[in-house]
């Protein structure tokens, strides 16, 4: 039987089958099945009551649980060979031959549940030496109670391959394992110590990946089995050419990595890629796609290693492989998106996935052209595994690159932002300060007309008193036109134009355009109305404003009510 456990061009391209080398020296051939009825080898090899079928069908499981398998291996080597014989089904089977040295039948032990065969890591295979022109009668013991109830049929047949190249190859696969696990450990601990500078998830899901796709290559090199030597297994005769289709512990392991391998794989293209801010609709799909294929092929493996269910017959792998050449594809879509997108990481991505399929690709050219199949070819998962490890390492490092210089040019924009903010504050201050110093030069200007209209109200009540004496002085005997002089002089120094000039100086500086303002909406206005239009202006009372008019309050209201008229409307 062949077993086939296929994952396509984008990781690991390549399939598992169970080598026969084209074997120039040794041919096998049965030539005869007999159902098991408790016999014995002496009884099967020398009774003439004992007649082999020549119809190598096998088959009636039920009332036929074993079955004894007479077959002939002929050596037309020039020298002394080995070779491992796998008798098929190789479940749980017993070889004899007869040693003539030795004058005693040698019995070995074979097949998937041969705890010899499994703890030496030759899966069940058995290891015999045959001499120069040698034909060797073998007797085989084959246990079929793994088949009760199943109504296909299958055929015995026997292989052997070479020993020497058998051990050769599987030294090459250990070797090609070693080499991958060296390779994929240094890009574990390098972008491992990446992740912790950076906590990137998608460095973590890489990592993740890496792990996976090294159970993958263990378990397709069947190093399970050396690691761990379980025994149990589960076995079908499937419909197709009543192939025998096995599940080990090894298959089980591959279904579990390969889940493994496309689930982190699936979120390592999410964040990569930060479909969840770049294309959130693709991203809950990729999303769903990931927990359905993840809990599928994991609940397919459980329930198919536990005996519970058969679901990893060839059709169902097919079935398997098209699946995840469609979510590969998805992912490739995934990354065009982005790419459209603008999403610059994107070409480093699709640049990765370009490398690796076309090293694979190339391969297996090459292996069609050199015709170099089977247990040879094992080493392309390795060179997949480590072509998927280096190239998605060396995107991320191009995607940090693109994240860095993008932050950079973040961080100049943000320099630039606040070096802008410092100087508008700055420039702030400078408004305040130059409101405090207007402030200040107002409250200056204010205190000096404060100052200078004191000084007038001083000088008017001064003259009030003035007024008052003189008045007083009439009533003398003082002549009357010296006093009309007197009050003439009073009235007109009282009126002066420099203590004006000065208060006016001082009220434009405080009220500038005032005047002109006034002058210009009320071009009728005496001297005296703007002066008393200035007065009201800063506030004053009427006892104030009569003071330094010289007049009494009474007249100052019957002035501003005659202003108002004249105005037509309120003081400014």
């Amino acid at each position: 039987m062949k077993k086939f456990i296929f994952l396509p061009l984008f990781f690991f391209f390549g399939c598992v089958v169970f080598a026969q080398e084209n074997e120039e020296f040794i041919t096998t051939t049965v030539t005869g099945i007999l159902p098991d009825r408790d016999y014995t080898i002496e009884q099967v090899a020398g009774s003439s009551s004992v007649t082999f079928q020549n119809d190598l069908t096998l088959k009636d499981y039920e009332t036929n649980s074993a079955y004894w398998i007479k077959s002939e291996v002929t050596s037309t080597s020039g020298r002394y060979s080995e070779y491992y014989l796998e008798m098929i089904p190789f479940l749980d089977n017993t070889y004899y031959y007869y040693d003539q040295k030795q004058d005693k039948w040698i019995i070995l032990k074979g097949g998937l549940a041969s705890k010899e065969a499994e703890a030496k890591g030759r899966r069940g295979l058995v290891k015999m030496g045959f001499y120069p022109n040698q034909t060797t009668d073998l007797y085989i013991k084959t246990n079929l109670e793994k088949f009760s109830g199943q109504s296909f049929h299958t055929t015995a047949n026997l292989r052997a391959v070479n020993a020497e190249n058998f051990d050769r190859q599987a030294q090459q696969s250990y070797v090609y394992w070693l080499v991958t696990a060296v390779a994929i450990g240094l890009f574990f601990i390098f972008n491992g110590y990446v992740y912790l500078m950076f906590r990137d998830k998608a460095y973590l899901y890489y990592l993740a990946t890496l792990i996976s796709g090294l159970l993958y290559a263990t378990s397709i090199s069947g190093f399970f089995h050396r690691f761990f030597p379980f025994r149990l297994f589960q076995v079908k005769i499937c419909d197709e050419n009543n192939m025998v289709c096995y599940f080990d512990f090894d298959a089980f392991m591959i279904n579990i990595s390969i889940a493994l391998v496309i689930g982190y794989f699936i979120a390592f293209t999410q964040e990569f890629l930060q479909t969840s801010s770049i294309l959130p609709k693709w991203n809950r799909f990729l999303k769903y796609t990931k927990y359905v294929f993840v809990s599928y092929m994991i609940l397919s493996a459980v329930i198919t290693y536990s005996g519970l269910a058969y679901l990893k017959s060839i059709g169902f792998i097919i079935v398997e492989n098209i699946v995840i050449a469609v979510v590969i594809c998805f992912l490739i879509a995934s990354g065009v998106m982005a790419y459209r997108k603008k999403f610059k990481p994107a070409k480093y991505f699709l640049a990765a996935n370009s490398v690796q399929l076309a090293i694979m690709v190339l391969l297996a050219v090459y292996l069609m052209i050199y015709k170099e199949y089977g247990h040879t070819a094992t080493f392309l998962p390795h060179i997949a595994l480590l072509a998927q490890a280096l190239t998605f390492a060396i995107s991320l490092v191009a995607r940090v690159n693109i994240l860095k210089e993008e932050l950079r040019i973040k961080q100049e924009e943000g320099i630039h932002l606040q070096h802008h903010n410092e100087q508008m504050i700055l420039h702030n201050e400078l408004i305040e300060l130059e409101k405090q110093k207007l402030q200040e030069e107002s409250d200056f200007k204010n205190r000096q007309l404060a100052s200078t209209t004191m000084h007038l109200f001083n000088k008017n009540e001064l003259l009030n008193k003035l007024q008052n004496h003189i008045r007083k002085l009439t009533q003398s005997e003082t002549p009357d036109v010296v006093i009309a002089e007197m009050k003439g002089t009073l009235n007109n120094n009282h009126y002066v134009d420099a203590d004006w000039e000065k208060f006016k100086l001082h009220f434009e500086q405080v009220h500038p355009d005032f005047f002109k303002t006034l002058e210009e909406n009320h071009p009728a206005l005496t001297a005296y109305e703007i002066r008393l239009c200035a007065y009201l202006h800063i506030q004053l009372s009427g006892k104030e404003i009569a003071t330094l008019l010289n007049i009494d309050p009474a007249s100052v209201r019957k002035a501003k009510m005659r202003l108002k008229k004249k105005m037509s409307a309120n003081l400014v």
